[in-house]
């Protein structure tokens, strides 16, 4: 009786992380399409902003955020690749939304 629970038991942990690396790498390769072609886009001139971010992606953005933790190494280097890949200054306007825009033009004012 205990060596069937204790099987269960093992069953159901290996099958929850088997489900749980199945929905890291499904939000990943979300977060990575996305990125791929808002880059592909901002290098041919387009200009984005972060409102522009797809429902679906900021999903997958939050969920990897919260489970960070949990991930793997691997899907931790591809979450900090995007999240933290330092970015040029013409990147960082194609993605500035209004409010960014008056805030830095009052800063640009005061020098």
């Amino acid at each position: 009786m205990i060596e069937e629970r204790y099987e269960v038991a093992i069953k159901n942990g290996k099958a929850e992380a088997e489900n749980f690396e199945r929905t890291a790498d499904m939000h990943m390769k979300n977060v990575e399409t996305w990125w791929d072609k808002t880059s592909a886009e901002i290098e041919k001139g387009a200009k984005n902003t972060a409102d522009d971010i797809e429902d679906a992606t900021q999903e997958s953005m939050d969920w990897l955020e919260k489970n960070f933790d949990k991930l793997d190494d691997n899907s931790k280097k591809k979450y900090e690749d995007i999240t933290l890949k330092p970015v040029s200054y013409t990147h960082l306007r194609a993605h500035e939304t209004p409010e960014h825009l008056v805030c830095r033009l009052l800063l640009e004012k005061k020098k």
